[in-house]
């Protein structure tokens, strides 16, 4: 199990085994380099933690505890966070700021508590099966724990083929589940298996303040995350896009570090789908050292390793940029900051505004809206070009009439429940009910804390669902495949509440989003970064499909390989490809999802079954 983390932990690696209970731990050394061993117990050899991320206060926190006559063997977060729960039990996750999954076991009350930081930076998976307990931070350590069955999630399967991506707690297995963000587990011989939830954001707005004492509260919350984030015994650097988000991590970074700051971006030959030009100019106004690397189509051998890396199905294709980017920032550092959390926190997706227009659209006489204009906009001809007009409108007009809850899960929907029941091969449990995949989105809807403001609800579902199960995903994974440490100071917990508090005209006016943190930019960030619209980190999925990899395509797609995976039909695949291969419709997406779902099973799936 330890030996498949090998990655995520290149420097060192630990083990604690007390009787029926065992953990393990890999370690990228970030901290105390040569003092941080774990895994870590406390001064009695009772309690010990095995730990993954960073919290970043911990400074703070050690010289409190030291203070009320706690004794340190190192100086790491690890020791400090193990300190913290002795001292305040559960409650003492509240004061804790930073990235995190950790395991702390009491061999005298036989009692096991995990627990995840607060939005899902770092994964935690965990099983109980048979009165077995096993958890880990990677898919591959927990199928390889022996007893974890290999048995298909029919369900986690069926919402990957709308999101391409598994929704929390679900994963492709049935016997793995996700501990959700912001919750802990304890597991004890006295009381069995509880979890509870310790964090969650409230979106009721203050207006105490004046925009201009919340301009400057958020440039120093800004300021004072970045500055957090670069604790560290060895070299930092940043990954800069270009956009608003990663630019404005960029700018504080430089105002907090001593050195120069390295930067990294990716640029594509396609130049619809390069934001290099906006990197170049933040770069040079803000004197980095700025790297760059080119991104072309993957080849099979790049793919399948990062099925690997991945450990479940998962299809958001801008990985493929990120672990190239990933790749090149570890040839010069070990952590990174990055711009990541940015949209979900501060309204920065075009969707935000869609909604709006939607209302309006609603207002227009059912035969022009459902006829005239649906009918010209379907009549479009495809595009291979970034997030391309036909592509936003064909979208758009199929949702618009849609409430607004369920416009914002349409607007990013792939297969829909009818065509996922016609992907669907007969036998092998194909046949039975599921659940629709809105009804993910809409049981955090109802959770939501909203004041009855729609954009509220709409941010707080992406923070709770698409912000952990993709975006963060992404980050991890790729990041740490190339043993880097990728922090995200936009995703301090203090910006969340800071920004959900505020009243919706500050985060959205019209289509423009991000309305008060880009006021709070100007100066740092230049004004053509700020104003240009936001364009995404996707790449060309689409021309990669249809010429260098549509070989890998017809071969995985192929009527003797989905055979052997057994859960869709053939032919509905085929007229999928058809559909995108003719120019019908851009199904570049669907194709992405069913393509890396297949690669998964014939390479990873197949060879973790074998060695379990």
């Amino acid at each position: 199990m330890n030996d498949a983390m090998e990655p995520r932990g290149p420097d060192d690696e630990g083990y604690f085994v007390d009787g029926s209970f065992g953990m393990a731990a890999r370690r990228l050394s970030i901290i105390d380099i040569d003092g941080g061993h774990q895994p870590i117990g406390n001064a009695d050899g009772r309690v010990w933690i095995a730990y993954n991320g960073e919290v970043y206060n911990f400074p703070e926190l050690r010289d409190n505890l030291i203070s009320r006559g706690h004794s340190f063997r190192t100086r790491t977060d690890t020791e400090t966070v193990l300190h913290i729960l002795e001292d305040q039990g559960l409650d003492g996750l509240a004061s804790l700021n930073g990235m995190f999954a950790f395991a702390v076991f009491d061999r005298d009350d036989r009692e096991l508590v995990i627990a995840r930081d607060r939005v899902g930076i770092k994964p935690l998976f965990y099983s109980y099966k048979n009165g077995r307990f096993v958890f880990g931070s990677d898919m591959k350590s927990m199928l390889l724990a022996g007893d974890v069955g290999d048995e298909l999630d029919l369900e986690g399967i069926h919402h990957y083929l709308s999101l391409n991506y598994i929704p929390a707690p679900h994963t492709v297995f049935t016997d793995v589940r996700v501990l959700m963000p912001g919750h802990w587990l304890r597991l004890s011989a006295k009381d069995g298996l509880r979890t509870g939830c310790y964090w969650d954001v409230s979106y009721e707005a203050q207006r105490t303040l004046s925009d201009d004492e919340r301009i400057e509260a958020l440039r120093d919350l800004l300021n004072d995350s970045v500055k957090k984030r670069l604790l560290s015994d060895v070299p930092v650097g940043v990954l800069l896009s270009g956009g608003v988000d990663s630019s404005a991590v960029t700018a504080f970074m430089t105002r907090n570090h001593s050195e120069r700051v390295k930067t990294f971006s990716v640029h594509f030959p396609q130049e619809s789908y390069s934001e290099i030009r906006y990197a170049r100019q933040v770069a040079k106004l803000l004197e980095t050292e700025h790297h760059e690397v080119e991104v072309t189509a993957p080849d099979e051998p790049f793919i399948r390793q990062l099925t690997w890396d991945l450990g479940q199905p998962y299809a958001d294709s801008s990985m493929v940029p990120l672990y190239q980017v990933c790749r090149l920032a570890r040839e010069h550092v070990k952590v990174v900051l990055s711009g990541d959390g940015g949209d979900e926190v501060f309204a920065g997706y075009q969707t935000y505004a869609a909604y709006r227009i939607a209302a309006l659209y609603r207002r227009l006489p059912g035969f022009l809206k459902d006829h005239v204009i649906r009918g010209i906009v379907e009549r479009l001809p495809t595009s291979d070009r970034k997030i391309s007009f036909e592509y936003k409108a064909k979208r758009f007009v199929r949702a618009a009439s849609l409430p607004p809850e369920q416009a914002h899960y349409r607007f990013k929907l792939l297969f829909d429940e009818a065509e996922k029941e016609r992907l669907y091969a007969t036998g092998n449990g194909n046949g039975r009910a599921r659940s629709d995949t809105y009804g993910v989105f809409e049981d955090v809807y109802r959770r939501s804390s909203d004041g009855g403001d729609t954009l509220n609800r709409l941010l707080y579902v992406d923070t709770k669902v698409y912000l952990p199960d993709d975006i963060l995903v992404k980050v991890d994974r790729m990041s740490m495949a190339n043993s880097l440490e990728a922090r995200v100071p936009l995703l301090d917990h203090r910006i969340i509440e800071f920004a959900a508090r505020m009243p919706t005209e500050l985060k959205q006016r019209g289509r423009n989003g991000k309305v008060l943190l880009k006021r709070a930019l100007s100066g740092y960030v230049p004004q053509n970064v700020l104003k240009r619209k936001k364009e995404g980190f996707n790449v060309p999925a689409s021309q990669w499909l249809k010429g260098p990899l549509s070989a890998m395509v017809a071969d995985y797609l192929s009527e003797s390989h989905l055979a052997d995976i057994g859960l869709f039909d053939a032919k509905s695949v085929r007229e999928v490809l058809h559909q995108h291969e003719t120019g019908r419709e851009d199904r570049s997406r669907e194709i992405w999802g069913l393509l890396m779902f297949s690669i998964w099973h014939r390479h990873l799936y197949r060879e973790l079954r074998a060695k379990a």
